[in-house]
């Protein structure tokens, strides 16, 4: 195994390969060419691993080139054998097996027996199994008798199968004394003329052409000599080194070189060649005599690239380096952690996307986009309120929110509910604050009216609780009697001041039989009842007369009426007047934290604020750059269309994004404000309530109040290459 050979024509089953004493045998039987021969061939080999099964192959008795398998001992259908790794291969050739050897380098200083001592020392490969080792010089017949034939095996040692028949003691003869081949005789001189002329000086091929008397052993041997001379050669010869980083870190766009060293143990001259998986991206261009380098650009996103730098020198020895490429694709001065340790040792590919770590101005997978400061903090401004990202580049922190929704004060991030009952309002007798606004009260006996001022109620109009007459006072009423009648203790109701001794035939339930004035008895009927016939009380139905108090829907009762309200209203303490139920101002809100509560006359509405648009119920802020959604879908009204503030624009309509939108409100609410700073401006109730904003004169307008009227923008009629836009203002309860 290190290069030196020799002759042995021993008789017998002798130790082959011996690794770590016992953990692996390999033996080999021979028997001799023919009956009278001194020279001997390779019949059978046996190879045994502790703790695996023992496996013998043998040349067929009576057959040059057949073979017989036994796995422990039991032939096996050789065609159902198989190995995919071997340190050994088999041949047989006219009537002999050659045996050939691949160790690996961790059998170094492991080996002995007839294949010798495995340490690229040939002075010790002919070592007997019980002494030290023979001068390689030595002769063959000292080869023969001072190492070879000890390590013929014993009963005890041998791992041959014997079969029915056979035993140890037919197959080794201790004894047997071969022909040297510094003694070699030929049969004739043809056969020896024939034989220097195929072999020339090989002695092993000469010795077996005169021994088996057939040229075919001879050329056999002599292969034999060329392939293991061949592959001595091979195991000699080292492939080329190559040394380069175990990984290499690739930014996007920015060209990066790989500095490798290719060198040769034999000083072979070498070629070395890059392969890729088709990338242009990478190029190898040679240093200096060793060093290599390998330029890598790569522009995409997406590109994948797999490279193996590959070196060969003169004798056909080949070795690869291939790197992991860690590829940090990220935009806009993005970067990325090279992989740890552990991670390179875990990983399973040769081309790693490495994970984008972005500045804080940018996001995205590869840090491809603007932050969104708006969304990264959820929307930081008050419900309402728009929330604008800062131009690029910004941070988390670059938003801005607009300004608070009227009736608040604040940065448009945190907003306060301004309390106008406390710094002054236009309630003439009670005011009562409201998020953001608030509502004029009027003591009893007072309604509210315009402009927070509270008249005096009528209350004897168009009827009243009095039995008789009724007498209107500032802020009250009074109640008085027809003559003959005296004003009962409750101030309402009157009572005859004398009945009848004798009833006349009054309606003594409903009414009553009194003496006038003049003391003539009379019929007269309770409050609520009409007298018919002069003695009848029959029942009024104020509800058709109209003589009720009842501001909404009025019930007939025998003798009086009872009021009730519409739906969103509620019956007021006086038990006829019906208050609108104001649900935008509930202790339980009735449209959620993202919508805008406006309320209306019986009842309410929830609608998204400028610039969001209702996605599954929630009001979702649009990004800057796109259409802004419709404020409503509906027909405008003539109020709209008529009093609109109308304007035109040169631009598509598809430009009319929701930062333009905004910019264009935001400068109509300020002119807005400036123009009613200078009073010229008053507010118009819609509807009967006693909800009231600020003056005028002190009114902030902001972009939450200008409506966009419904179907505008609109392409121009009249200018194609310009839309039309129609705003409105009005108050949106937040």
């Amino acid at each position: 195994m290190d290069g030196l050979n020799y002759t042995f024509n021993g008789l017998g089953e002798f130790t082959l390969l011996d690794v770590d004493s016992g953990e692996m045998q390999v033996q080999a039987r021979t028997r001799k060419v023919s009956d009278t021969s001194k020279a001997t061939v390779f019949s059978s080999v046996a190879i045994q691993l502790v703790n695996h099964s023992l496996i013998q192959v043998n040349l067929k008795n009576g057959t040059e080139e057949e073979l017989e398998v036994f796995i422990n001992c039991t032939m096996i259908d050789i065609g159902n054998f198989t190995n995919d790794t071997s340190t050994h291969s088999l041949l047989s050739y006219t009537g002999a097996l050659s045996i050939s050897f691949a160790v690996p380098v961790t059998f170094e200083n492991r080996t002995k027996g007839l294949m010798g001592v495995f340490n690229n020392d040939k002075s010790d490969d002919l070592t007997p199994s019980n002494g030290a080792p023979i001068p390689e010089t030595s002769s063959e017949a000292d080869i023969y008798h001072q190492f070879g034939i000890t390590w013929m095996v014993t009963n005890e040692t041998t791992i041959f199968c014997y079969q029915a028949g056979e035993s140890y003691e037919i197959y080794n003869f201790p004894d047997f004394t071969p022909m040297f081949t510094d003694n070699i005789t030929f049969a004739n001189a043809t056969l020896q003329a024939a034989a220097e002329d195929l072999c020339g000086s090989d002695m092993s091929c000469l010795f077996d052409t005169a021994q088996t008397e057939d040229l075919s052993f001879g050329e056999a041997s002599l292969s034999e000599k060329i392939a293991s001379d061949r592959a001595t050669l091979d195991l000699d010869n080292f492939p080329p080194k190559i040394t380069g980083p175990r990984s290499h870190k690739v930014d996007r766009g920015v060209l990066t070189t790989i500095t490798t060293n290719v060198s040769d143990a034999n000083g072979d001259t070498m070629t070395c060649q890059l392969e890729t998986n088709g990338s242009t991206s990478a190029n190898l261009s040679q240093v200096s005599g060793d060093e290599y380098n390998v330029d890598i650009l790569i522009n995409s996103i997406s590109e994948e690239l797999n490279l193996k730098l590959i070196a060969k020198d003169t004798n056909d020895a080949r070795s690869s380096y291939q790197p992991v490429i860690e590829y940090c694709p990220c935009e806009n001065g993005g970067t990325c952690a090279s992989l740890t340790a552990s991670e390179l040792e875990e990983a399973s590919s040769y081309f790693i996307v490495l994970e984008c770590i972005c500045p804080d101005s940018y996001t995205g997978t590869y840090c491809e986009s603007d932050i969104d400061a708006c969304a990264e903090n959820a929307d930081p401004c008050y419900p309402g309120v728009r929330c604008q990202n800062d131009p690029p580049p910004r941070n988390i922190t670059g938003y801005t929110c607009g300004p608070c929704p009227e009736g608040y004060t604040g940065d448009g991030k945190i907003c306060d509910d301004i309390n106008e009952c406390v710094n002054g309002s236009e309630c003439d007798h009670i005011c009562i604050n409201i998020p953001g606004s608030y509502a004029c009260s009027c003591n009893t006996g007072y309604q509210l009216a315009a402009e927070g001022r509270c008249d005096d109620v009528n209350e004897c109009v168009p009827a009243s609780d009095c039995s008789q007459t009724c007498i209107n006072t500032e802020g009250s009423y009074t109640c008085g009697c027809d003559t003959a009648f005296s004003l009962q203790a409750d101030g309402k109701t009157c009572a005859p001041t004398t009945v009848c001794t004798t009833n006349i035939g009054c309606d003594l339930v409903n009414g009553w039989c009194y003496v006038d004035s003049v003391g003539t008895n009379q019929c007269s009927c309770k409050k609520g009842f009409t007298l018919t016939g002069g003695t009848q009380c029959n029942d009024e139905d104020e509800c058709s007369t109209g003589a009720n108090r009842c501001n909404q829907q009025c019930v007939n009762t025998v003798g009086s009426y009872n009021c009730s309200c519409n739906g969103g209203y509620t019956m007021s303490t006086d038990g006829y007047t019906c208050k609108d139920i104001d649900e935008c101002n509930q202790l339980a809100p009735v449209c959620n934290s993202t919508q805008l509560c406006i309320n209306s006359p019986g009842g309410y509405s929830c609608t998204c604020p400028t610039g969001t648009v209702d996605i599954g119920g929630e009001c979702r802020q649009l990004a800057d750059n796109v259409m802004p959604a419709a404020d409503e879908t509906r027909t405008p009204s003539t109020d709209e269309r008529e009093n609109a503030v109308r304007m035109s624009a040169q631009m598509d309509i598809s430009d009319y994004t929701v930062a333009v939108d905004t910019a264009v409100t935001t400068t109509i609410a300020s002119a807005a404000t400036t123009y009613c700073a200078g009073g010229n401006c008053s507010l118009i109730s819609g509807t009967a309530t006693t909800r009231r904003r600020r003056s005028t004169p002190t009114l902030t307008f902001s972009y939450n109040f200008v409506l966009r009227v419904p179907g505008y923008p609109a392409p121009s009629s009249d200018d194609p290459t310009s839309i039309d836009l129609h705003t409105t203002i009005k108050f949106k309860h937040i």
